[in-house]
């Protein structure tokens, strides 16, 4: 149980609030290529849980920006910067928001970097995992056989799955997470959400 200082931002006035984090946080990521939201979507069914004891978020899913940017075409390296900056800013005020549903354990889904046309670029901050410090952090990811037939594809989603792994380990020294990793299988969801269920139980009982 730790507080955490956050500012809300508003044409006329900047608003300080501190928020007591007393839920258990688990941060999934991974490559947009395995659909994670569609495995955590199935974990929620499995563990059945009170709405307010397990809230899920999908940043992926409902951040216009980082669609933005992966989709942008003739983006300069300032304008992906400043997008990602404001996509933290909109990160931020969606966890916050679950945080005030939540008496349990939150499970956020969040690319960790985004391949962009002038390359990889880290989208979770430092003080993402400072603040919030996630109990958990679950890298999922794919065989990139299963997910390209050519060669140079595959070496791309490789590559990104290292700079991930990269990213994880140096976060979770900030946040003190525990990491662990699972590769999802093309066509066997049931077999990685069972994976994911098993570790998500383990931190909501212990």
């Amino acid at each position: 149980m730790h507080e955490i200082q956050f500012a809300v931002i508003g044409p006329n006035f900047i608003k300080s609030e501190n928020i007591l984090i007393t839920m258990k946080i688990i941060l999934v990521t991974g490559i947009p290529q395995v659909d994670r939201g569609v495995l955590i979507e199935i974990v929620m069914k499995r563990l059945n849980m009170p709405q307010k004891d397990l809230v899920f978020v999908d940043f992926d899913d409902i951040s216009d920006i980082m669609k933005s940017v992966t989709k942008g075409k003739d983006l300069t390296i300032k304008q992906i910067s400043e997008m990602i900056d404001r996509m933290n800013d909109e990160f931020e005020k969606a966890v916050i928001k679950a945080m005030k549903k939540c008496d349990g354990v939150l499970v956020i889904n969040c690319s960790l970097t985004l391949n962009t046309e002038v390359g990889l670029f880290p989208v979770l901050s430092k003080e993402f995992f400072e603040s919030f410090s996630p109990e958990l952090i679950i890298l999922v990811e794919g065989f990139p056989p299963e997910l390209t037939n050519k060669e140079s594809e595959m070496k791309a989603l490789e590559r990104h799955q290292d700079i991930n792994r990269t990213y994880a380990f140096s976060y979770s020294a900030f946040s003190h997470s525990v990491i662990d990793r699972l590769r999802a299988k093309k066509g066997r969801a049931d077999d990685a959400a069972r994976s994911i269920t098993v570790l998500i139980r383990s931190v909501v009982t212990g």
